[in-house]
């Protein structure tokens, strides 16, 4: 009986497992083809990037085909970049030298122009005096000989550099054929030249100065070894102021012009017309007069720096004293200074009566003229009521003719100084 029981129980667990069985067997099945799906699924995505990766590949060769040609533009920009770089610099060093072969050829062409319109009106000068005078001494034959000498050497110079500033200005004009693009540059250059020329080459005299206004200037003569510092009148066309007598000053005003040296030459303070500075003042023009060779030679008064008489005498192959006469007078206010007789009428004066012209003496109270600086201390010279002692003043007549210095309409200015042109 209890065989028959266990039996029983093993069928019903032999029949129990084979459903089990059956039914694990199933989902298995289910799993396995649920696997082999995905499977199927991986390897056709497998095969899309396979697929892929061959057209990457692909790609990459020819992006690295297309980087070696660019790599190789870049090689060759970068060539040209240097091969420009070289050539911007060596025009930038051609620009540099015509810019200073141009300024060469102002400096030089400018120079040039000043000598040949000196080198004129030395001619026209000599020829005006060689007609003027049918006689002269030994003393002017063998100074115009030595002038003429002079103006053929300078005429041959002149020359030489006409023909030098010829092939300047083809070589100029070559470059600008070449190249136009200088042509801006050129005229910039100019415009600095001219506006620099004066500070680089300083002018013979105030004439040629381009300039009208009064006041300071540097100059460099003939026959002067460096510039120096003059007043100009530009106001009246350009004259150099040389020589200054200031009033209240005391001194010998005759030996300063006559003698040898200069006086509060580059004293700024003295290049006006006022009396502001208390100082004479002389410079070497005086003592180079013939090298200067001045064409006019002007007196003039000034009272609080406002000209109060001119007088113009004519400077043509005149010396630094006989200027001054009554024979070269050109140009007064005075109806009667030309024609009329005089007992002084010089630098010297009398006794210390400089810069004296004078009609007559008669006695302190009919002393008449035109004009004086009086500078004395002497007790027994002079005349109390126009020239006391202890004072040092400049008179005029401010008539229309000499007047009488006690009595009559005259005049005290603060400054005479003398100008040329």
């Amino acid at each position: 009986m209890k065989l028959e029981i266990a039996n029983d129980q093993l069928q019903e667990f032999v029949i129990q497992h084979q459903a089990d069985n059956n039914q694990t067997s199933t989902e298995v099945r289910k799993e396995l083809e649920l696997v082999k799906s995905q499977l199927q699924n991986e390897s056709n995505q497998f095969a899309q990037l396979k697929s892929y990766s061959l057209e990457l590949q692909k790609n990459a060769v020819q992006l690295q085909q297309n980087l070696s040609i660019l790599m190789a533009s870049v090689a060759e920009l970068q060539r040209n970049r240097l091969v420009i770089n070289g050539t911007i610099e060596a025009m930038k060093l051609e620009i540099s030298d015509t810019k200073q072969e141009l300024q060469s050829e102002k400096i030089e062409r400018m120079s040039l122009q000043n000598e040949n319109v000196e080198l004129r009106e030395m001619i026209l000068e000599l020829q005006s005096d060689v007609l003027s005078f049918n006689t002269t001494s030994k003393e002017v034959r063998q100074e115009l000989d030595l002038v003429k000498e002079q103006l053929q050497t300078e005429i041959q110079q002149s020359a030489q550099l006409q023909n030098v500033s010829m092939e300047l200005q083809e070589n100029a004009f070559q470059i600008q054929q070449n190249s136009s693009g200088l042509a801006a540059a050129i005229g910039q250059l100019n415009v600095d030249i001219n506006t620099t020329t004066e500070a680089i080459l300083p002018a013979r005299s105030c004439r040629h100065i381009r300039d009208v206004n009064n006041g300071i200037y540097y100059i460099k003569p003939i026959g002067s070894e460096n510039s120096f510092p003059v007043y100009c009148d530009m106001s009246n066309g350009g004259y150099t102021m040389v020589y200054k007598a200031v009033s209240g000053v005391q001194g010998n005003l005759s030996d300063l012009w006559i003698n040898e040296g200069v006086l509060n030459e580059k004293q700024e303070d003295a290049l006006n017309t006022s009396n502001v500075f208390k100082g004479h003042y002389k410079n070497r023009i005086v003592d180079q007069w013939r090298d200067y060779r001045p064409k006019e030679v002007v007196v003039v008064l000034y009272t609080v720096e406002v000209e109060v008489l001119r007088l113009v005498f004519d400077g043509h192959l005149s010396s630094k004293t006989d200027w001054f006469s009554q024979e070269r007078l050109a140009f007064s206010p005075y109806a009667d200074l030309k024609t009329s007789s005089t007992n002084f009428f010089s630098i010297e004066g009398d006794v210390t009566r400089y810069w004296f012209i004078n009609k007559n003496y008669g006695g302190c109270s009919a002393d008449a003229g035109w004009l004086v600086f009086y500078s004395h201390n002497l007790l027994s010279f002079g005349c109390p009521n126009w020239d006391p002692p202890s004072d040092f003043g400049i008179k005029y007549s401010r008539a229309t003719n000499a007047t009488n210095w006690a009595t009559g309409d005259v005049g005290e200015a603060d400054t005479l100084a003398v100008f040329v042109d």
